[in-house]
C-alpha cells in the first residue's frame, strides 16, 4: 500500500455567510493552480511568450537608437514672388526672396503649364469699393473677375477650376458698401482649391478641420523646410494673397488707385508717408531633439505586438474554461453548490495573476535600458503602463469569458476566439485609413479591446517619441487639441470593456445556457424574483400536491418525508416526448430505483431534477424548492454521479473528495475525514494520491459515487453508478449505498435488476417517457408476477404443440408465455405445486421425442416484472432480434489489393474529410472566408468613408489653448511694437518680452511640450537699411520679423494676419481695428472624389501584417482535425484497419491543399477586386503566388 501523501490544502475562514464564500473562493482557486501547475509547459507558455515578443522589441531597441538631429535655425523668407516684382511693400527688389511660390506651382501642378499671367482671380461680392481693392493684382493676373456673392463664386471656381488661381471672399454684408473708410474690421476669406497644388505624400489637402496634426512629432516638423511645413502657406501662395490683400485694402482706404504698374509711384509715395514695414517670416528655432525611428514604427504596429503576445493565454483561457464546461464539470459543481458568480471569479483570479507576471516581466524587459541609456519605454512612468496594461489583460480575460458562454466544444470556442481577437484590432486600421477621426468614433473603436490598446501605445510612443514618455501628470492631457483622444480615456475605455464583455458573458449564459442548464427570460434582469428570489414552498403547498392512486402505484407511506417530489414532468426535443407526465415522490432514508430501457427517459429526468436541462413543462419540489424558480438553493444539499465520469483528469482522489466536501460546506477537518471515510469504504487506498486519469474505468465510477455522496448531500442522483465495476466492485458499492442512505433522499438509475432488487426500497419502471409503476420490490413482484415460469430450451426438432398438450395434461389452464427461436416459456400458478413433480418427472422421460434440450422452473424475478412492464418495447426489440439470416444469405465479402485497395482507401480519406466538412460547415465558412474578410477589411474603408469638403478656418489664436505669443523690441522706429503688444492684449491673449531665439533654444531645450503646444506666434520688431534703386530710395526702415511655430498647420498664415492687423492698427492710429482672414478652401474637385474612390492609398504594410495573422489562423484549421483524431484514437485505429500511413498523410494534405487552394484565390480575387495599386498587374499577382508557394512549402 502506498504511503498517505500530505497534501497542502487551501487555507480555511471563519463559518458564516461571508467565511463559506471565502472559503469557496479559496478553494476554487486552489484547484485552478493544482490543475494547472500539473501542465508546467502550458504554464510556461502563458508567462514566457509575452516575454519572447518584449524580447524582439528588446532586439530591436539595441539595433536602433535614437537619431540626434542638432539645433535648427531658420532663415527669414519674405511673403513676394519674382512674378510680382514691382510691388515695393512686399520686398525690397535688391533682396529678393528665392522662393517663388506661383512659379512652383505652375511647374509642379501636373498637366497645367498656365502661366500666371494667363490665371484668374475671382472674388465676390461685386461693389466698386471692393473692386478698388482687387485692383493691385491685375498687374500680376490675367483676369480679376468680380462674382455676385459666395455661392456663384464657388460655382465660378467650379466652373474654370483649371485657370482659377484662387477666390477672394469679402464679408456679403459689403456688397452695399460705399466708403470703405467705415470699415474697421475688415474681414476677407481666402479660397484656394481644397487639393494643394504642391501636395506632401498623404498630405493632399489644407487640413483646415484641424489645428495640429493628429499626433505630436519630435522636433519641429518638417525640419528642413525654412518656410513652412504642410500645408504650405508660402509655396502655395496663400500668404502672398494676404499679404497683398491687406496692403491693397489699407491703399484703398487712404484713396490711393492701383490700376497698373503706372501707379506704383502712388505707392511708394504712401509708403514713404506711411513708414509701411518690410514683413519677413521666419520660424522659431529649436534647440537639438533625438528623432526615435522605432517610435515611430511601434506606434502603429505595437498592437500587433500585443495581440501575438496575449493570443495563446486568450485562447487557452477559453480551452481551459469550455473543457470544464463540455465535460459538465462546470455544471456538476453548480449542483454540487458552486455559485456561478464564485465560478468566474476564481477563472478571473487565476488568468488575472498569469498576465500580471507577464506584464511586469514585460515592463523589466522594456522598461530597463539594458544596451545603451535607451529602453523601449525610456521616459514614461512603469506605474501608468502597469496599470495600463492591468486593465488590457482584465478586458482580454472577460472577452475570452463570452465565448466560454457561447460555446459548448473547446476546440470551436478557441477557434472562434481566436479569429474574434485578431479581428478586433480592425476599427484601428481602419482609422489609420481615415484622414480624420473624431475622438467619439475613437471611443466607439475603443469598444473592441485591441483597438483600445493600439490607440493607447499610439499616444506612448507618441509620449516617448517627444522624450516626456506617459506620467500621472499628462494621462488625461490630449496629445493634440483637435483629437482629444488621451491616455486615461483609453485606460477608462478597456475598464468598461472588462465591464460590459464580463456582462455580456453572464447575460448569455444566464439566457442561452446551452445543452446543460435552465435558461432565464431574456428579460430576467428587470423581474423581481430574479433579485429578491422566490419563497420556498411550505408544507401547506406539499400536501396539496397530488397524490398518485393507480393499482400498479404502491400506496404512499405515511411516515415519511418526501425529498423529492415530481408532479407532472414533461420534456419534448423537437417533436420526440423524452418524459411525458412524470409524477412521482421519492422519500428520505430511501433508495429510489428508476428503471427503464435504453431512450425510457432516465437520465433526461435525472438532468431535469438537477437543472442541466429545463422541464418543457411540470416542475419538481426538492427540500421544498421548486427547481423552476429557484435551482440555486435546490443545487446547495444536491449530490450527483452522472452516467459518465465527471472527474478532473489532473487531481488525485483523495483531492477530489476534499474539493467536492469543501465545496458542500464541510470544513476542512470533516474533509479531511471524509477523505478517510470514503477511500476506506470504497477500497481505494491504493489509488489515494493517483490521478484520476491514471484509474481504471470500475475506480473512476467509485471516485464518482464518493463525490456524490460526500459533504452530507441530502439529496444524492445516481446514473447507473456501477457501469464498468467488477461484481465484487459493485458488491462493495451496494453495502455502501445501503449504509449511506440514513438522512438522505437517493435516486438510482440501473440496468441490474439484482441491483434494484437489493437497493431499492422503491422501485419505478420507465417505458416510453411514462411511469409505468411504482413500489417495493414484493409489490411489484406480486403485481405483475403469475407464480412460476418454467423456461424450456428448444432442440432441432422441437414441438411446441405437442410439448404444451403434455404440461396441459397437469395443468389444465396453463397457456404459452413466450416463444422464440431458442426458448418456450410457460407461467405455472403457485396453487399447483403438488402436480410439479410428476409433470417434470414425465416431461424428462419424453424429452427427446418432444425435441427439449433442456428445461427449469423458477419464480417470478424482477427481470420479469421489467419485461412485463415494457412489453410493447420489448416486443419490438425481440421483433428485431428475431430476424433470422442464415449464413448464406449474407454477401460474401471481397477483399481487395495491390492498386485497388490504395484507391479504396483514399476514397474513404476522402469521404471522412468530406463529412467532416460537412458537419463543421461554420467553421469551414470561417476557414475559407477570414483572409479575404481580412482585404475587406482593409482595403473597404477607404471606398466607403469617401472625402468630405473641407470647413473653412479662422485664422486667429482663439483655436489655440492658451497661447503665449513673444515679442522682442530692437530699433522699432514706427511704433508697431507697442501696436502688435496691444492687439494681442485687446484679443485677450497673452503676450511676453523676450529674446525670441535665445528664449526659443531654451524653451525647446527645457519644455518642448510646452512650446508645442502653446508657443504659436511671436514678433520682434527692428530696423534695416535698404536701399532700392529703381525709385532712389536709400534710409533705415522698420522691419517686422513675424515668427510662428510650424507644428500647427496654420500658424504661419495666422502670424502674418496678426502682424498685418498690428500694422493696421498702427497706420490708421486706431485701437479698436483688425484685420481678419479666413481660410476655407473650395470644395474638392470631381477628379480628386473619383480619385479617393478608385484608387485608395497603399495597403501593403497593413495587408501584409494582417493577412499573415489570417493564413496563421488557416493554418490552426488544418491542425485541428488531424489533433482531434489523434485524441480519440480515430487515427490509430485507421491504422490498424489496414490505412497505409504513407495514403492517410498524402490524402490529408491533398484535401487540405484543395482548401487552401481556394483560400488564395478567393483572396486574389477579392484583391483584384479593389484595383489597389500593386495588386492589380499581372506582375503584381505573380510575386503572390510566389508567397503563396513559400507557405505552402
Amino acid at each position: 500500500m502506498s504511503q498517505k501523501k500530505r497534501i497542502k490544502y487551501p487555507a480555511s475562514h471563519d463559518e458564516g455567510a461571508m467565511g463559506d464564500t471565502a472559503n469557496k473562493l479559496l478553494l476554487l482557486n486552489w484547484k485552478n493552480w493544482t490543475l494547472q501547475a500539473r501542465k508546467p509547459f502550458q504554464t510556461t507558455l502563458d508567462i514566457l511568450l509575452p516575454v519572447l515578443i518584449s524580447l524582439l522589441l528588446l532586439y530591436l531597441r539595441s539595433q536602433v537608437d535614437p537619431e540626434l538631429h542638432s539645433t535648427q535655425y531658420y532663415e527669414p523668407f519674405c511673403t513676394a514672388p519674382m512674378s510680382i516684382p514691382d510691388l515695393p511693400f512686399l520686398c525690397p527688389p535688391n533682396n529678393q526672396s528665392l522662393h517663388d511660390p506661383l512659379s512652383m506651382i505652375l511647374s509642379l501642378t501636373g498637366g497645367n503649364s498656365t502661366p500666371i499671367s494667363q490665371m484668374s482671380l475671382i472674388y465676390s461680392p461685386d461693389n466698386q469699393e471692393i473692386a478698388k481693392v482687387m485692383n493691385v493684382f491685375k498687374i500680376a493676373f490675367h483676369d480679376v473677375r468680380a462674382e455676385k456673392n459666395a455661392n456663384d463664386l464657388t460655382t465660378a471656381f467650379k466652373m474654370n477650376s483649371k485657370t482659377t488661381f484662387a477666390g477672394i471672399q469679402f464679408d456679403d454684408t459689403y456688397s452695399n458698401i460705399t466708403d470703405l473708410k467705415k470699415i474697421k474690421n475688415f474681414k476677407v476669406t481666402i479660397r484656394f482649391p481644397g487639393e494643394l497644388r504642391i501636395p506632401n505624400g498623404r498630405d493632399s489637402d489644407w487640413q483646415t478641420e484641424f489645428v495640429y496634426p493628429p499626433l505630436q512629432e519630435p522636433g519641429p516638423r518638417y525640419s528642413n523646410s525654412s518656410t513652412g511645413a504642410f500645408p504650405s502657406y508660402h509655396n502655395e501662395g496663400f500668404l502672398l494673397l494676404q499679404h497683398v490683400l491687406a496692403v491693397s485694402f489699407m491703399l484703398s482706404q487712404d484713396g490711393v488707385v492701383i490700376n497698373g504698374k503706372n501707379d506704383i509711384a502712388n505707392v511708394v509715395e504712401w509708403i514713404m508717408k506711411t513708414r509701411f514695414p518690410l514683413i519677413y517670416m521666419q520660424r522659431f528655432p529649436h534647440y537639438e531633439w533625438y528623432k526615435d525611428l522605432l517610435m515611430e514604427v511601434l506606434k502603429l504596429v505595437m498592437g500587433v505586438f500585443m495581440i501575438l503576445s496575449f493570443l495563446y493565454p486568450c485562447i487557452n483561457t477559453v480551452r481551459m474554461i469550455t473543457i470544464e464546461k463540455e465535460k459538465q464539470l462546470k455544471e456538476s459543481m453548480k449542483i454540487m453548490g458552486l455559485s456561478n458568480w464564485l465560478h468566474w471569479t476564481s477563472w478571473f483570479i487565476k488568468y488575472f495573476i498569469y498576465m500580471f507576471i507577464a506584464v511586469c516581466l514585460m515592463l523589466i524587459i522594456l522598461k530597463i535600458p539594458w544596451f545603451s541609456k535607451y529602453s523601449v519605454f525610456t521616459y514614461s512612468d512603469p506605474s501608468v503602463l502597469l496599470l495600463f496594461l492591468i486593465f488590457y489583460t482584465s478586458s482580454t480575460i472577460t472577452f475570452s469569458f463570452i465565448f466560454c458562454t457561447i460555446f459548448s466544444k473547446a476546440n470551436r470556442a478557441t477557434m472562434v476566439a481566436g479569429v474574434v481577437w485578431t479581428l478586433t484590432i480592425i476599427p484601428y486600421a481602419i482609422y489609420l485609413q481615415m484622414d480624420s477621426t473624431s475622438l467619439v468614433t475613437k471611443l466607439l473603436m475603443s469598444f473592441c479591446s485591441n483597438s483600445a490598446m493600439s490607440f493607447a501605445f499610439e499616444i506612448i510612443f507618441t509620449y516617448e517619441g517627444i522624450g516626456e514618455g506617459v506620467q500621472w501628470s499628462n494621462m488625461f492631457q490630449p496629445m493634440s487639441l483637435d483629437d482629444g483622444n488621451r491616455l486615461g480615456l483609453m485606460i477608462m475605455m478597456l475598464m468598461l470593456d472588462t465591464v460590459i464583455y464580463l456582462l455580456v458573458a453572464l447575460y448569455i449564459e444566464a439566457v442561452f445556457p446551452g445543452e446543460y442548464g435552465v435558461p432565464l427570460p431574456w428579460n430576467f434582469p428587470f423581474t423581481m424574483s430574479y433579485w429578491r428570489g422566490n419563497p420556498s414552498i411550505g408544507a401547506d403547498l406539499r400536501d396539496s400536491l397530488l397524490s398518485i392512486d393507480n393499482e400498479f402505484f404502491e400506496k404512499e407511506p405515511k411516515d415519511l418525508v418526501a425529498g423529492v417530489q415530481i408532479r407532472n414532468l414533461r420534456k419534448v426535443f423537437g417533436t420526440k416526448a423524452a418524459v411525458e407526465n412524470l409524477s412521482m415522490n421519492m422519500y428520505e432514508n430511501q433508495i429510489t430505483v428508476l428503471l427503464g430501457h435504453n431512450g425510457a427517459g432516465k437520465t433526461t429526468t435525472l438532468s431535469m431534477l438537477t437543472g442541466m436541462i429545463t422541464a418543457t413543462r411540470g416542475t419538481a419540489i426538492i427540500n421544498g424548492h421548486d427547481i423552476r424558480r429557484d435551482m440555486n438553493s435546490v443545487r446547495k444539499s444536491m449530490g450527483i454521479c452522472p452516467q459518465h465520469d465527471v472527474i478532473f483528469e489532473d487531481l488525485t482522489v483523495a483531492e477530489h473528495l476534499y474539493f467536492y466536501s469543501r465545496l458542500k460546506g464541510l470544513s476542512k477537518k470533516k474533509a479531511v475525514e471524509e477523505i478517510e471515510t470514503y477511500i476506506e469504504l470504497m477500497e481505494l487506498t491504493d489509488k489515494r494520491n493517483a490521478k484520476a486519469s491514471t484509474l481504471s474505468g470500475g475506480m473512476k465510477r467509485k471516485l464518482s459515487v464518493c463525490v456524490a455522496l460526500c459533504g452530507n448531500s441530502k439529496v444524492v442522483m445516481l446514473d447507473e453508478p456501477t457501469s464498468g465495476m467488477d461484481p465484487s466492485a459493485r458488491r462493495a458499492l451496494w453495502d455502501l449505498l445501503l449504509k449511506q442512505k440514513k438522512g438522505r433522499t437517493i435516486l438510482l438509475t440501473t440496468h441490474f435488476m439484482d441491483e434494484a432488487d437489493v437497493l431499492g426500497d422503491r422501485i419505478a419502471i420507465m417505458a416510453e417517457g411514462e411511469l409505468k409503476c411504482c413500489g417495493s420490490s414484493f409489490f411489484l413482484k406480486k403485481k405483475y408476477g403469475a407464480g412460476y415460469i418454467m423456461t424450456i430450451a428448444k432442440g432441432p426438432n422441437c414441438d411446441e404443440g405437442k410439448i404444451t398438450t403434455l404440461l396441459k395434461t397437469f395443468i389444465r389452464e396453463l397457456e404459452i408465455n413466450t416463444n422464440t427461436d431458442s426458448e418456450l416459456t410457460y407461467l405455472l400458478p403457485e396453487n399447483r405445486v403438488n402436480v410439479f413433480e410428476a409433470m417434470l418427472t414425465q416431461l424428462e422421460g419424453e424429452s427427446s421425442n418432444l425435441g427439449v434440450q433442456s428445461y427449469g422452473i423458477s419464480l417470478t424475478t424482477l427481470e420479469d416484472v421489467f419485461m412485463k412492464v415494457g412489453a410493447d418495447h420489448t416486443q419490438e426489440l425481440n421483433n428485431h432480434q428475431d430476424l433470422s439470416l442464415e449464413d448464406d444469405s449474407l454477401p460474401k465479402p471481397i477483399y481487395t489489393s495491390g492498386i485497388r485497395l490504395i484507391k479504396n482507401q483514399c476514397s474513404a480519406m476522402f469521404l471522412k474529410k468530406y463529412k467532416a466538412i460537412q458537419r463543421s460547415w461554420m467553421l469551414w465558412i470561417i476557414h475559407l472566408c477570414l483572409p479575404p474578410l481580412f482585404v475587406i477589411l482593409i482595403m473597404a474603408p477607404s471606398r466607403i468613408i469617401g472625402i468630405n469638403d473641407l470647413p473653412a478656418m479662422p485664422l486667429t489664436l482663439d483655436k489655440y489653448h492658451d497661447p503665449v505669443t513673444l515679442v522682442e523690441s530692437g530699433d522699432d522706429l514706427g511704433g508697431y511694437y507697442d501696436s502688435f503688444k496691444k492687439l494681442i492684449q485687446w484679443k485677450n491673449h497673452n503676450v511676453t518680452d523676450g529674446a525670441i531665439i535665445s528664449d526659443m533654444i531654451r524653451l525647446t531645450r527645457d519644455t518642448p511640450n510646452l512650446v508645442y503646444k502653446h508657443y504659436i506666434v511671436g514678433a520682434s520688431f527692428n530696423s534695416n537699411v535698404i536701399q532700392v534703386p529703381k525709385y532712389n530710395v536709400i534710409m533705415k526702415w522698420p522691419t517686422i520679423n513675424v515668427w510662428f511655430n510650424n507644428d500647427p498647420y496654420h500658424s504661419p498664415a495666422t502670424a502674418l494676419s496678426l502682424a498685418l492687423s498690428a500694422v493696421f492698427r498702427k497706420i490708421k492710429s486706431c485701437s479698436d481695428c483688425d484685420i481678419q482672414f479666413t481660410n476655407d478652401p473650395f470644395p474638392f474637385s470631381d477628379e480628386t472624389q473619383v480619385n479617393q474612390i478608385v484608387k485608395g492609398e497603399s495597403r501593403g504594410q497593413q495587408l501584409a501584417v494582417y493577412l499573415t495573422c489570417a493564413f496563421a489562423f488557416t493554418s490552426c484549421f488544418y491542425t485541428m482535425f488531424l489533433i482531434k483524431e489523434n485524441t480519440c484514437k480515430s487515427r490509430h485505429l485507421q491504422f490498424v484497419a489496414g490505412v497505409k500511413i504513407y495514403v492517410f498523410w498524402i490524402m490529408n494534405f491533398l484535401c487540405d491543399f484543395a482548401t487552401y487552394l481556394v483560400i488564395c484565390l478567393l483572396t486574389l480575387i477579392t484583391l483584384v477586386s479593389f484595383q489597389e495599386d500593386g495588386y492589380k498587374t499581372v506582375e503584381d499577382l505573380s510575386t503572390y503566388t510566389d508567397i503563396v508557394d513559400d507557405r505552402i512549402c
